[in-house]
């Protein structure tokens, strides 16, 4: 599957352009000051001066403050990859420079087609318990006996969340998402891997679909400000 072309945000370019304009008019402003305030100045040139002081003052004051934004307040916006949905598979955003790996017709006691996600390079070791993986998507088929023997898909993700499977502080929320159900869920997993996670899940008529980020290294916030991006973008169009 190949994402569509990045998306590049034009945010900094307004903002510095309208801190430009924020210039033009301190530098009004000052002259503006100045015929009030500097009444005894007594010649043409006396005048001038005391002019430009004042406009070069305002104008080094607001460029010292679109320095300070673009630097130091202002974040550039990521570039963005994009996986289209399609049929069986969850389309979303995602930031460029993330590893994304897709299978589909997944063996699996569940899933049918799968996704993981992480910030940086996707490495496989052999022997070892890694790699961590920030973000894991699934989706499958509600026919499959493991949900099915269930009253609803609710009473299905009370069995999945539970004290003995390594779960704690458990909340779901649930709510109408299009052609289907919205559940989310939020809480502590302790185990290999160990912190809070969110798992957003969607039920469609015959399939379902999970996607979930765990906090595993509350340090570093890469996951998290991916997280949001895709966690927005989420598209289960083609969940049926």
């Amino acid at each position: 599957m190949t994402p569509d072309q990045p998306q590049t945000s034009s945010k900094p370019h307004g903002l510095v352009i309208g801190l430009m304009f924020a210039v033009l008019l301190l530098s009004l402003v000052a002259v503006a000051v100045l015929v009030t305030t500097e009444r005894k100045v007594s010649t043409t040139d006396e005048y001038i001066a005391a002019c430009k002081t004042q406009v070069e003052g305002a104008v080094l004051d607001a460029t010292r403050e679109i320095a300070r934004i673009c630097t130091d307040g202002g974040e550039v916006a990521p570039e963005i990859g994009t996986v289209p949905s399609s049929p069986g598979a969850v389309g979303f955003d995602y930031p460029l420079g993330w590893s994304v790996e897709l299978r589909t017709n997944v063996v699996d006691t569940l899933t049918t087609w799968s996704a993981k996600l992480v910030p940086g390079v996707l490495a496989y070791c052999e022997g070892c318990d890694g790699p961590f993986i920030d973000i894991t998507m699934q989706v499958g088929s509600k026919a499959h006996p493991v949900i099915a023997e269930r009253a609803s898909f609710y009473d299905y993700l009370l069995n999945v969340y539970t004290v003995e499977k390594g779960y704690s502080q458990i909340n779901i929320q649930l709510s109408p998402d299009n052609s289907g159900t919205r559940y989310v869920v939020t809480g502590q997993v302790e185990g290999l891997w160990s912190g809070p996670f969110e798992a957003i899940y969607f039920e469609g008529a015959t399939e379902w679909a999970r996607v979930t980020f765990t906090d595993a290294d509350p340090i570093d916030t890469a996951g998290n400000k991916g997280w949001e991006i895709i966690k927005e973008s989420l598209d289960f169009s083609s969940i049926r």
